[in-house]
This record gives structure tokens, C-alpha cells and sequence, in this order.
């Protein structure tokens, strides 16, 4: 019977990767649920175009955390470092 220790890398590495799944859920979050531009608006106005703008960039900024994210947390789960 082999047992499997936890390493402080290892845990590192699930912290790590808690955390790129936490942004990926925000995300998921504001594109599928609960967006802060509100569906239907209009975007055929200064103000109201430039609170889509504000969502999106927020968005895209999350989405590519969360990239980040996951590349660093893969190499510390291989033994590398972030």
C-alpha cells in the first residue's frame, strides 16, 4: 500500500488553482447570469455605449486572468515555479 503525502507545493498548487477557477466562475458569472449592462439596453447612446465598453473590457480582463491564472498554477502543480 503506497500513501500519498500533501506538500506544501502541492497545496500550493490547488490554492493556485482555487483561485483561477474562482476568477473563471466571475466570468462565467457576468457573461451568463448576471451581467452589469443590462440585456436589452441600447447601445445607440454616448452614456449607454460607454457602459457596455466598461462591461466588456471588464470581462475580457477577467477572461484573461483567469488564463494567467491556470498557466501559473499548472506549472506549480508540475513542480515548477510560478
Amino acid at each position: 500500500m503506497t500513501t500519498t503525502e500533501t506538500t506544501p507545493s502541492m497545496i500550493a498548487a490547488m490554492a493556485a488553482m482555487t483561485e483561477a477557477c474562482e476568477t473563471f466562475a466571475e466570468w462565467l458569472r457576468r457573461e451568463d447570469g448576471s451581467p452589469v449592462y443590462p440585456a436589452g439596453t441600447n447601445r445607440d447612446t454616448p452614456g449607454n455605449e460607454a457602459i457596455w465598453r466598461e462591461w466588456y473590457d471588464t470581462n475580457i480582463a477577467i477572461c484573461q486572468l483567469a488564463q494567467q491564472q491556470v498557466k501559473a498554477a499548472l506549472i506549480l502543480a508540475k513542480g515548477g515555479a510560478a
